[in-house]
Formats: C-alpha cells, sequence, structure tokens
C-alpha cells in the first residue's frame, strides 16, 4: 500500500534567524509511504535550489526515510510550484506511534533550515 502526503512547509522573516516552523502531523500506513513537500516563502528575496537532506538517521528499526536528491526554488512571497520528495518505507513491526523525521533544508547559498517532521502511524484495523 502506499499513501501520499502533501506537506506545506512555511518560511517566514524567522527562516533566517534558523527558526523552523511546525509543520502538520504525516499519517503513516504500513509499507511505502510518500510524502511531497512543497515550500511557502513568505520572505521578500527568492530562495533558490532548495534540496532536503535528512539531519540523522536515528529513526526507529522498521521506518526508512529515502529522500530524492532533486532541488526547488521558491519565489519571493509565493508557493513552490514543484515539490521535494521523501518516501518512507514502515515495517509491519513498527509499533503505533508518533515518530519525529529530522530534516534539513538547505539553499546554494549555504543557508539552512531544520525541520522535524511527525510522521503518525495508527493501526487501520
Amino acid at each position: 500500500m502506499c499513501q501520499k502526503n502533501v506537506l506545506i512547509m512555511l518560511l517566514g522573516v524567522l527562516v533566517f534567524s534558523g527558526v523552523s516552523s511546525s509543520s502538520p502531523v504525516i499519517k503513516l500506513v504500513p509499507g511505502r509511504n510518500e510524502v511531497s513537500i512543497k515550500v511557502f516563502n513568505d520572505c521578500s528575496v527568492d530562495i533558490e535550489t532548495l534540496s532536503l537532506t535528512l539531519k540523522n538517521n536515528n529513526l526507529p528499526e522498521g521506518i526508512t526515510v529515502s529522500i530524492y536528491k532533486t532541488s526547488i526554488d521558491a519565489p519571493s512571497k509565493k508557493k513552490s510550484e514543484r515539490s521535494l520528495m521523501i518516501h518512507i518505507e514502515v515495517s509491519d513491526k513498527v509499533r503505533d506511534g508518533a515518530y519525529l523525521i529530522p530534516i534539513l533544508l538547505k539553499d546554494n547559498a549555504n543557508h539552512s533550515w531544520d525541520f522535524e517532521l511527525t510522521a503518525e502511524l495508527k493501526d487501520t484495523a
């Protein structure tokens, strides 16, 4: 089973001070989950060549995160046209609960922003 999620990250005035925005909870199911991330740039400056990396790999056993090595641009005061993609593979052995997925958003000017995506796994039976 594959579940698709769409997430919009908000980058505002606080972005350049390194403070991250909160994000909605991603609902996971056992198997492959696909998360699409669009970025809304609330700053007065275009942000170019944004990409994601997994900040660390301290995820529980049975959860694997893969990030596509692509980049997007976030024009000033607009939502990005394209998305960054993350695949989250969840083993059948992972227990229900909320999990934090630490990611780093970086641009071509070496600015970076830490985010934690909250992923929730619930028994659907």
